[in-house]
């Protein structure tokens, strides 16, 4: 995906308000997009879901307030609207994000004990760090993109300053933006996954299938040449795929292909897999590598970015970039290993529970605010 497309999302911030603790904020605001490739179950909005005993509801935009923005921006030329926003310095940032900053000034200014939390900050952090807001109050954005791209979607980053705490979600992620934001300010929270959700089939499936999901910093490239040198050799493959790229794959032989299906249909696609193959260009934490390991799956994947955050050997076979020869070697040699399989996916499942489960993560989560507010 080029940095000129723009995300599938709709827009959305969040309420939730904790009982009132010493140790807790008393209200936190999330602001973030909800993409419509995640199922249910998937994306860091699930984050939202798993604070527990925090009763939440949305509070989009007030509908006059979008129609009347809608129609303000409608009688501006496009060409201006693009400069504006590349005048903005965030390639994501349009009017809608700006709206959802202005709706929280309020509560930063005139209440305490009050957390806003951008979800995926490239995108919808810009002006709020500018507003004044009480102490006591406090700001955070979690940013998802790694070193190698986050300037394409922040060419500017004089506003992350502005943050009072910036959580990154990869370890070479967090040593980048240390370079950005005072150290202190910068944590460490891995990405989680719904473990009661993504869980293991019940029996082993009865034929070896590789799994492929996703697009975002997908390697396609080495993709293709494993499907070319594998289907002849009796490999299957399932694609879990965007509806551009599953018109790429669709009638290849010995591939099935799955575009738009919901989070059931997702979760069947990875119970009758043997293994996960994850070719990458880059990233930091990855949805379909955390939902593959809570459903029991030993992974194949290219040694980039945070990925050592997630994997390690007990699970996880990891190849440098690029070579399809090292992710051959490692698909036959686990195709005709059984026994070593289901003892990779039992490993991949126990970390998926102990480090990565939503619950966990969103504890740590809370603890970020709390230091904050402390």
């Amino acid at each position: 995906m080029k940095p000129s497309s723009r995300p599938c999302y709709h827009d959305c911030s969040i309420m939730v308000r904790a009982p009132r603790s010493d140790s807790v904020p008393e209200r936190i605001i999330f602001i973030g997009p909800r993409r419509r490739y995640h199922s249910v179950h998937s994306g860091y909005e699930a984050v939202i879901r798993f604070l527990s005993g925090t009763p939440h509801e949305e509070a989009n935009l007030i509908p006059a307030v979008r129609r009347a923005s809608s129609a303000a921006a409608s009688v501006l030329p496009l060409g201006l609207r693009k400069r504006a926003v590349r005048r903005v310095g965030l390639h994501w940032y349009g009017r809608e994000r700006l709206l959802q900053e202005l709706t929280v000034a309020r509560p930063l200014m005139f209440s305490r004990g009050t957390v806003v939390h951008h979800l995926y900050a490239e995108e919808s952090y810009r002006f709020g760090g500018y507003l004044p807001r009480l102490r006591g109050n406090a700001l955070i954005g979690t940013f998802h993109q790694p070193p190698s791209r986050f300037r394409d979607f922040v060419p500017r980053a004089a506003h992350l300053r502005r943050l009072d705490a910036v959580i990154a979600v990869a370890r070479n992620q967090a040593e980048f933006l240390r370079t950005l934001v005072e150290e202190r300010r910068v944590f460490f929270v891995p990405h989680g996954v719904d473990v009661d959700f993504f869980t293991p089939a019940p029996e082993p499936p009865r034929e070896f299938r590789c799994l492929f999901v996703g697009y975002w910093m997908r390697d396609f490239a080495v993709l293709r040449e494993l499907i070319a040198l594998l289907v002849p050799r009796g490999v299957r493959f399932d694609l879990v795929l965007t509806p551009g790229k599953a018109r790429i794959f669709s009638g290849a032989e010995g591939v099935d292909v799955h575009s738009g299906i919901g989070e059931d249909d997702l979760l069947a696609v990875y119970r009758r897999a043997s293994m996960l193959v994850l070719p990458l260009l880059d990233g930091t934490s990855n949805n379909a590598l955390l939902e593959a390991m809570a459903c029991g799956l030993p992974v194949v994947t290219t040694d980039v970015g945070g990925v050592r955050d997630y994997c390690d050997a007990s699970h996880c076979v990891l190849v440098p970039p690029g070579e399809v020869e090292g992710f051959c070697e490692a698909i036959v040699r686990l195709a005709g290993a059984e026994g070593l399989r289901r003892k990779m996916g039992i490993e991949a499942r126990r970390q998926a529970v102990a480090r990565f489960d939503w619950k966990v993560v969103t504890a740590e989560i809370v603890d970020v605010y709390r230091q904050i507010l402390g």
